[in-house]
């Protein structure tokens, strides 16, 4: 387990017994993930991205279009 996802673990813990609402909030957070711009994404998940619409007979995300991704562990420290 990452350090990230240590930290992550042990600050959710402690929420859930201490604030329980502020932890269901960020858990919901989490689960939505994080809007990008498409040009903001990594090399690797636009491509990724870019093979799937074109499986699909999509066009391509665009400069302003908008991408749902995980938070990074580091991305879920900073959250909280």
């Amino acid at each position: 387990m990452s350090v990230e996802n240590e930290q992550y673990a042990l600050v959710m813990e402690r929420l859930k017994v201490d604030i329980p609402d502020l932890a269901a909030q960020l858990d919901q957070e989490l689960k939505r993930r994080r809007a990008v711009s498409g040009q903001k994404l990594r090399r690797e998940e636009r491509h990724e991205r870019a093979s799937r619409l074109e499986e699909a007979h999509l066009p391509a995300l665009g400069k302003t279009d908008v991408a749902v991704i995980p938070y990074s562990g580091e991305e879920r420290v900073e959250l909280i």
